[in-house]
């Protein structure tokens, strides 16, 4: 008997090119990164078409040193309530940094830390709703390393951006030197990013160290509401003495004196920021680490009834799936317009102590009541109030979507039910929870106001214009969602508010016709927190919401799952 001997067959081992791994194959934190290349993208164009605007109108309308003077004296003679809107800080307005940092520095500190607060406080929570983290946990990766991997490519993520935005801001300073000191030097453009990008990330890191514990809508929410108040108490803090004693609590009035492309460098208050942003993440990890997988918290009510089990159809369903999440916003939104409202006292006695302010207001806002309880809101919410609940529209609305994005729709839709009625029900449940985020911003409107000893019903009511604006938001989101695909739902209805605001600030500095303001669905509201209303902005916006709602479900009943 003889046996044949063969030649051992060698093994081979497959790795992982550096094309594939720059593609997101190979590695955690590559596809982590590669899932973030639409919201690179969308900030980094954003911020460098900002930049892009700063130069061509200080060329154009502030090219002649008699002009750069006009600019100056303007920041000289504008109250300090105008100048806290900005930031406060209106260092060196006669050169092209100074300016751009005078007139756009919220664009450029508040949009980054949005989009560091709505991806950390998912970028482990959400895979474990989803059920992605029992994969990756069954793959052999530590959870250590799982948390490292995700974090440091959001930080990667960011740092991209920055270095983009740091390189865009020196060329714009070469393309568009008019005067003098219009150059931005290379050193001065990338410590800007890095103060940009630093103080976005500690917003970030408060809302992923929360994200365990109360869900990423809770800490989204939260992280938001303390960047917010943080940056209005550093910028009101000469103008509204109550808001004095909590500026120390504010990363941004830490860095305040670091704005180095106005010509202000302070190195050393970059390193408490750089601590809390370390200790945010290790907070975050730890708990996740500790935790069990299915152990995520979140915003609860106090008790279970059926609307909020989520076990009554597709509305009872879709509402109580999204509740935690409007929650988490409506709270974070809730303590900072109670911050707001409780100020109208310090805000209106500075206003009315103040001719100069009285002329500027009746020449700018005629019949414009001073003595408004809601005027403190009307200046300092409604702007910011419409910039973050469209954006938890747009998170709820992902939400939603992610049920067929995720695959959890096909299980749903198995059972015989009509899919135009589905997503109709659906639907109604986003609505029904962006309207608890309203309801509890309404709530701290009045709880603000009324601790201020005002009269807090008109603010009350102007509350429901955030609450048209969101509806507008998410029936735009659903709209694409259900005839394009679900995963350009969120997306979509984020830029419709990048967009919307986007408008509000181009009008101005580009001189626009006011009839391109009218362009933007916040153009059309009035002001409701004085009681003044502009019927039109409430005919569009339910136009938008419902309407949107059902151009969605006609798409989604048309379509296969997933397409």
């Amino acid at each position: 008997m003889t046996a044949d001997i063969q030649p051992a067959r060698t093994i081979s081992i497959t790795t992982t090119s550096l094309a594939s791994r720059l593609y997101g194959l190979g590695s955690l934190s590559a596809k982590t990164l590669r899932d973030s290349r639409r919201a690179m993208l969308l900030l980094g164009g954003f911020l460098a078409l900002i930049w892009l605007i700063s130069g061509a109108s200080m060329a154009t309308a502030f090219g002649t040193p008699a002009a750069r003077q006009e600019a100056v004296e303007l920041t000289r003679t504008l109250p300090a309530l105008f100048l806290g809107l900005y930031g406060g800080d209106a260092t060196n307005v006669d050169t092209l940094g100074g300016l751009a940092n005078w007139r756009y520095g919220l664009v450029f500190f508040v949009f980054p830390a949005f989009w560091s607060i709505l991806a950390l406080s998912g970028t482990l929570v959400g895979e474990v709703r989803r059920g992605s983290m029992d994969l990756l946990a069954a793959s052999g990766l530590t959870r250590t390393r799982v948390a490292l991997e995700k974090v440091g490519a959001h930080v990667a993520a960011m740092a991209i951006v920055m270095l983009a935005i740091a390189l865009f801001a020196w060329l714009v300073g070469q393309v568009f030197y008019t005067l003098p000191g219009d150059h931005i030097a290379l050193e001065a453009s990338l410590a800007y990013a890095l103060a940009m990008g630093l103080t976005a990330l500690a917003g970030g890191a408060i809302a992923f160290a929360l994200a365990p514990f109360i869900g990423r809508g809770g800490a989204a929410g939260i992280g938001a509401a303390v960047m917010f108040s943080g940056w209005i108490v550093n910028g009101f803090r000469d103008t509204i003495p109550a808001f004095e004693s909590l500026a120390p609590l504010s990363w941004y009035t830490w860095t305040a004196g670091h704005r180095p492309i106005a010509g202000n460098w302070d190195w050393p208050s970059m390193l408490p920021v750089a601590v809390l942003v370390v200790a945010g993440i290790a907070v975050g990890i730890a708990a996740f680490i500790r935790r069990d997988l299915g152990d995520i918290g979140s915003l609860r009510t106090p008790s279970q009834p059926t609307a909020v089990l989520g076990i009554s159809g597709p509305l009872g369903r879709s509402f109580g799936e999204r509740l935690p999440d409007a929650l988490g916003w409506g709270v974070g939104l809730g303590v900072y317009s109670a911050v707001v409202g409780a100020s109208a006292d310090s805000l209106r006695e500075s206003l009315t102590g103040n001719e100069a302010i009285q002329g500027l207001f009746a020449a700018a806002f005629p019949g414009f009541n001073l003595n408004e309880p809601g005027v403190a809101l009307q200046l300092m919410f409604v702007g910011f109030g419409m910039l973050a609940i469209g954006l938890a529209a747009a998170a709820i609305v992902h939400g939603w979507s992610s049920d067929e994005s995720d695959g959890r729709l096909e299980m749903l839709l198995a059972t015989p039910q009509d899919r135009f009625r589905w997503m109709i029900r659906s639907g109604l449940g986003v609505f029904a929870a962006l309207a608890v985020v309203t309801l509890v911003v309404a709530l701290a409107v009045a709880l603000g106001v009324g601790l201020s000893g005002e009269n807090p019903l008109t603010p009350i009511v102007g509350t429901v214009a955030l609450a048209l604006f969101a509806l507008a938001v998410g029936g735009i989101g659903m709209a694409i969602g259900g005839l394009v695909r679900p995963s350009l739902a969120g997306p979509a209805a984020a830029l419709v508010v990048v967009v919307t605001f986007l408008v509000d600030i181009l009008v101005p500095a580009l001189q626009l016709p006011e009839e391109v303001r009218q362009l933007a669905l916040t153009a059309h509201f009035g002001e409701p927190m004085l009681g003044t209303w502009d019927p039109v902005g409430i005919v569009l916006a339910l136009a938008l919401a419902f309407g949107g709602l059902a151009i969605g479900a006609l798409g989604f009943a048309r379509r296969d799952l997933g397409d």
